[in-house]
């Protein structure tokens, strides 16, 4: 789904795909049914679907071949009003006796963090201290109002207020609280990168604080040390 929490009355695109990791190829179906809050519309669906009107259900049958995904893409309207509606897939394998569900939660009229993510970061030097920006957008209806954003720093890159280098990484929690709708704020991040050699990787994992999270990763170009050494001249006797 390209967005959990919608805006009432906006379009959302859902999108499934089978994915086979078995070494054979696979007899697989799959059936939707469409809830009723949400207005399908039928001209996005794929031609290979089936989509029964009195019952909304949608169906599927076929082969599914090892690492050739079959993927599916269609929309539908959300509800004019705020609502929460889990979206349901059964998926059946006959040949295996095997069914399973994929579902997704659908907040709309929510709070939406969707659009938050790193600031543009130029290449930082080793043992010199850095500012990483992030910037929290709330671009739904509603406001969060216990919001919350974790930074997951890996190895290489350290707080700049630890003492001792983190050889495994450490999280940080560097805000905490409210975010009006249409509103933003920007959150620095200070670290200190200890290693050089190889890009480094920064996430930052946020929450709504109602049950909707979103994960922004950032890859750091770490510039190796410069060491300089004194020139000597002799003259020739």
């Amino acid at each position: 789904m390209d967005r959990t929490t919608p805006q009432p009355g906006a379009p959302v695109t859902l999108t499934l795909a089978l994915r086979n990791d078995a070494p054979v190829a696979i007899e697989t179906a799959f059936t939707h049914t469409v809830p009723s809050s949400l207005t399908l519309l039928t001209n996005t669906l794929p031609p290979a679907l089936t989509f029964d009107a009195p019952t909304r259900e949608l169906t599927w049958s076929g082969v599914v071949v090892p690492g050739v995904p079959v993927t599916f893409t269609w929309a539908a309207l959300a509800p004019g009003a705020p609502d929460t509606l889990t979206p349901t897939v059964m998926i059946a394998m006959p040949v295996l006796k095997l069914n399973f569900s994929r579902e997704v939660v659908l907040r709309v009229g929510d709070s939406d963090l969707g659009t938050s993510d790193w600031s543009a970061t130029p290449p930082l030097k080793v043992d010199q201290s850095a500012a990483l920006p992030f910037v929290l957008r709330n671009t739904g209806i509603a406001p969060v109002t216990e919001g919350v954003l974790r930074v997951w720093l890996r190895p290489g890159v350290a707080p700049l207020t630890a003492t001792v280098v983190p050889t495994r990484g450490i999280e940080l929690q560097p805000w905490k609280g409210a975010l009006n709708s249409g509103d933003a704020v920007t959150v620095t991040v200070s670290v200190m990168p200890w290693l050089s050699g190889a890009p480094l990787r920064v996430d930052a994992l946020l929450s709504n604080g109602n049950g909707v999270t979103w994960e922004r990763s950032l890859w750091l170009q770490i510039l190796p040390r410069e060491i300089y050494l004194p020139l000597v001249f002799r003259e020739a006797p």
